[in-house]
């Protein structure tokens, strides 16, 4: 088989483990019942969804590598994986916004009282 459509398959099956874990995630975070008590259904789903995606599509990735004894490859594609579930993790959840917004509030109100 050449490098090339090797390439192409491995892109390929990695594709499809992120899609079939964003949606099996996103499918069981939407079942959550505290997230329906909370509001935050969409946000919430979708950053469980993606770490969900992420989680699946790297450990196919080292799973491959693996069993290809590829070892450097295995280890990028964990790391891809954890900078992945890293940047899910810096955005702000709809409490954390909710939280940054009432304390840039009361900043200014001190500001003011200050002034």
């Amino acid at each position: 088989m050449k490098k090339g459509k090797r390439k192409r398959q491995a892109r390929s099956q990695a594709q499809e483990a992120f899609i079939r874990g964003f949606v099996a995630t996103a499918l069981l975070a939407s079942l959550d019942r505290s997230v329906h008590a909370s509001g935050g259904l969409a946000r919430t789903s979708m950053r469980r969804a993606l770490k969900g995606g992420i989680a699946i599509a790297s450990g196919t990735l080292v799973a491959e590598a693996l069993q290809e004894r590829k070892y450097s490859k295995s280890l990028i594609a964990l790391a891809a994986g954890a900078a992945g579930m890293a940047i899910v993790g810096r955005y702000p959840t709809p409490d954390e916004t909710a939280q940054a917004d009432e304390s840039s509030g009361q900043e200014k109100e001190i500001e003011q009282v200050q002034g």
